[in-house]
């Protein structure tokens, strides 16, 4: 596989914490971890892969992480614009110090995403403030306007076709799958 990869290292600064664990990295952000990546198995990345197969036109996506997703969004010919929605301000420090190629090529916006109000071709949310990632992603859904939309990890709150056809009920910008 020849994914391109973040520049991560250890870092902290006040509650945000990059940690090195074994043969990767985790992520904290208040003493909750957020994100882990682990190098040679390349497990993040295929568990983002299916926001880049889904993706055009102008993005916005919540959850900045890691930049796994990002970088894979910037290598995708159908996409024309990426906009990151991050309520961590230490985050976003942290991958300007880090990874400033890669900050350059996306318009980041500090906020939270669940308050954010916008409009976009292709809304993709990896992030929860709630205790449900299909609340969070239709409370999302009422102020992004968007034609169509995705969310990690869809595939573990959809066990089945029926479940997923149920959820598309719910939001209509699901992608139709057979």
């Amino acid at each position: 596989m020849n994914f391109n990869r973040p520049n991560l290292v250890e870092y902290k600064n006040g509650s945000f914490e990059v940690i090195r664990v074994g043969g990767g990295f985790e992520l904290f952000i208040e003493s909750k971890r957020q994100m882990t990546y682990a190098y040679g198995n390349y497990s993040q990345f295929y568990e983002l892969y299916s926001h880049t197969h889904f993706a055009h036109g102008h993005v916005i996506a919540s959850g900045l992480g890691f930049l796994l997703r990002e970088i894979m969004l910037l290598e995708n010919p159908d996409v024309s614009h990426i906009k990151v929605l991050e309520k961590s301000s230490e985050l976003i420090e942290y991958h300007n110090i880090h990874n400033r190629g890669i900050m350059e090529k996306l318009e980041i916006v500090n906020c939270d995403a669940n308050e954010f109000i916008g409009s976009c071709d292709t809304f993709l949310m990896d992030h929860l403030e709630f205790d449900s990632f299909v609340d969070t992603f239709i409370k999302c859904l009422q102020n992004i306007k968007c034609s169509t939309s995705w969310f990690w990890p869809i595939e573990t709150c959809c066990p089945n076709f029926e479940s997923y056809l149920e959820l598309r009920h719910r939001a209509p910008t699901l992608p139709k799958l057979q």
